[in-house]
């Protein structure tokens, strides 16, 4: 179509949102990889030594990646069972596992080629499958957690392994899905399990039959962290993650409400002054742990639901586990700030022309190009050439969606913006569908659309149609989307997402009569009180100045009297009328 400008994406402007210094900084974090695993993602982990290898549990399969070149370096699928709970020693030298079918198993980690294919240490460490392990301080030391809430506790360098150090059948009342010793020494062991609690056991009254305290989480326990002093405990459960003291017994200090499904893993950042935390709600946030308040300081969108994270030691890699995929984040250099204006002028290099300069000598091309120079003038001097800058426009190249729309495909357009849910470009989308409004073309672009596409467009109406950028174009799509179909026989689903927008539309409009309202009343407040201070202006200006007095000046009819008092006043006549010609002279 001839005479088609490109697609400008309406931006939604928001006061005051101004980017931190912390947000700059993992803004920075941008996706490298992604790995496609042969099932879900359980575990991942990575070495506390350099270069900060990452491994990765999934169904029967054990992955080392190299996170440098973005590439496996390490494969293991010897295992006849799923496998759970990747966890490296303190020195990064040991990797264990544990498996379905409660063997637990440790490889070395020191080749240089990646993982050796054959364990150094293999047992049968419960009835029922092992979902963790955790290293003691103590690098020979192991212990092992199992589905039914049981504890065992290994010697390593016993090389015969059949029998645990201890046992405790019943630690919890259900599944043990993560533990933790505590991080400066070796007394304290702290468990998380599905029957809502985190236990901390006291090593040092070995055999462990009951916990030194017991905390309640109030939701299943999915990650538990411990901070670097050993003076706070982090859990996830549920929708929230709890922050508790330790040192004082178990105390609860706050909670985290920022995911609206479940929290399934969380990662220390910044030598521990920063929280990362996933969730089922495809979100991963980040919060400030020195801040006092724990601040959430960024938040990104994933692809899929967070299974499990892991935050690289050097802070500069962030591996996420959503379903079966694996994405590995790197983050960039910090771009180099723009040089200062005054030292463009100044540090000119002497064999570059100026632009101003071409125009003035009379190069063709620049005149061509630019027009004319504009010349200011001012009051007794010269003419002088002004060099006219303006901010250049950021491109946003569209690609197939300015393609699709200068030919006309309107319903191509459609379909191309919302070809994945929860990743479509607002100001793209309201920009597409304003174009398509001018052109009179939304009735044919919408109908005839799937329950599927039905469900994307009404999900992002929902939630974008009351901002204050794209209410004018969107608006008009929910008029159309429901006059097409709201004759039409559709599934249950779709008419239950319509109901769900009728609702957020009535909830918008009581929102925005009860502004009005208070609009009103504020409105009336103001008016009464510039009233009152027009008032006590006014009062005060008569306090000042007094009273004003008009003094009368008396005309007498009497011409003696009228003559003398002529006399008496030199440059004044009074003229004498009577009632009848006073009337005719005001006429």
């Amino acid at each position: 179509m001839p005479g088609v400008k490109p697609l400008k994406p309406v931006v939604e402007t928001q006061a005051g949102n101004r980017e931190s210094d912390d947000y700059r900084y993992w803004d920075r974090m941008h996706e490298l990889a992604i790995f496609q695993e042969p099932g879900n993602i359980s575990s991942l982990a990575f070495s506390p030594k350099a270069p900060y290898n990452l491994a990765a549990t999934s169904s029967m399969r054990l992955a080392v990646f190299d996170t440098i070149h973005n590439e496996a370096i390490s494969v293991l699928t010897r295992f006849k069972s799923f496998v759970h709970g990747a966890t490296f020693r303190g020195d990064g030298e040991i990797l264990g596992v544990g498996t379905q079918e409660g063997y637990a198993q440790f490889y070395d980690m020191t080749r240089s080629a990646g993982v050796n294919r054959k364990a150094i240490r293999l047992f049968r460490a419960h009835e029922v499958p092992v979902n963790a392990v955790a290293f003691a301080k103590n690098a020979n030391r192991v212990a092992t957690f199992g589905d039914d809430g049981s504890i065992a506790y290994w010697d390593l360098s016993d090389t015969k392994t059949l029998t645990p150090i201890w046992n405790l059948p019943k630690a919890h009342g259900d599944s043990i899905k993560c533990a933790q010793f505590a991080e400066q020494t070796d007394n304290f062991l702290i468990t998380g399990s599905y029957d809502h609690t985190v236990k901390v056991w006291d090593m040092r009254t070995a055999p462990l039959t009951t916990p030194a305290f017991t905390i309640d989480h109030g939701a299943p326990v999915e990650k538990i962290l411990v901070s670097a002093n050993d003076k706070f405990l982090f859990s996830a459960g549920g929708l929230v993650v709890k922050i508790w003291d330790l040192s004082c017994g178990g105390r609860f200090v706050h909670a985290l409400e920022h995911h609206h499904k479940t929290v399934t893993s969380l990662a220390f950042a910044t030598k521990g002054t920063r929280l990362v935390t996933g969730g089922l709600d495809r979100r991963i946030n980040v919060f400030n742990l020195t801040s006092g308040d724990f601040r959430l300081i960024w938040a990104k969108k994933a692809a899929n639901s967070v299974v499990t994270l892991a935050m690289s030691p050097d802070d500069e890699c962030l591996a996420v586990g959503m379903g079966n995929l694996l994405s590995i984040h790197r983050r960039k250099g910090e771009v180099a700030a723009a040089p200062k204006a005054r030292q463009l002028v100044t540090q000119e290099r002497e064999h570059s022309i100026p632009l101003i300069k071409q125009l003035l000598v009379g190069n063709p091309n620049v005149k061509k190009r630019m027009g004319q120079p504009v010349v200011q003038r001012e009051r007794g001097s010269t003419p002088k050439p002004v060099a006219l800058t303006a901010p250049r426009l950021d491109k946003i190249k569209l690609g197939r969606l300015d393609a699709l729309f200068q030919k006309g495909a309107y319903r191509q357009m459609v379909d191309k913006m919302f070809v994945q849910q929860g990743r479509e470009e607002p100001e793209v989308v309201v920009a597409a569908f304003e174009q398509i409004r001018i052109r009179n073309a939304l009735h044919r672009a919408l109908a005839g659309r799937n329950d599927k596409a039905l469900i994307r467009i009404i999900t992002f109406l929902k939630f974008h149609m009351f901002k204050n950028n794209f209410f004018h174009t969107l608006s008009e799509v929910a008029d159309v989307l429901m006059t097409i179909y709201a004759e039409e026989t559709n599934s249950v689903v779709v008419v239950q997402h319509f109901r769900s927008l009728q609702r957020a539309i009535d909830a918008e409009l009581r929102l925005q009569k009860s502004m009005a309202k208070a609009c009103g009343s504020l409105d009336l407040l103001m008016q009464a009180a510039i009233a009152a201070q027009r008032t006590r202006r006014e009062q005060e200006i008569d306090n000042v100045f007094g009273e004003l007095y008009v003094a009368p000046i008396i005309f007498s009819m009497d011409a003696e009297d009228d003559e003398s008092d002529a006399s008496d006043t030199p440059g004044i006549t009074i003229g004498n009328y009577s009632d009848e010609e006073k009337d005719e002279s005001d006429a």
